[in-house]
């Protein structure tokens, strides 16, 4: 939660844009997902390294485009 003091602050006081309203969700997804597993006593922790995810969230919109078209491909078969 420390981490995220910031975003609680500045959304306590203003509206949030799209960037801003992303970061929300994903962190009430993850706080709501480790508190879920707290409850099922099988719980693993993580530490988000941005060495280790520059490459794969620069390639997001490349790998989104491949995978929009190729389930554009598949639903023209059905």
């Amino acid at each position: 939660m420390d981490e995220t003091a910031p975003l609680f602050s500045l959304l306590a006081s203003k509206g949030p844009d799209t960037i801003e309203i992303r970061a929300a969700g994903s962190i009430l997804q993850s706080i709501y997902n480790g508190m879920e597993a707290v409850l099922l006593r099988h719980a693993y922790g993580f530490m988000l390294d941005w060495a280790l995810m520059r490459e794969l969230f620069l390639g997001l919109p490349v790998l989104a485009a491949a995978f929009e078209k190729a389930i554009e491909g598949y639903v023209e078969t059905i």
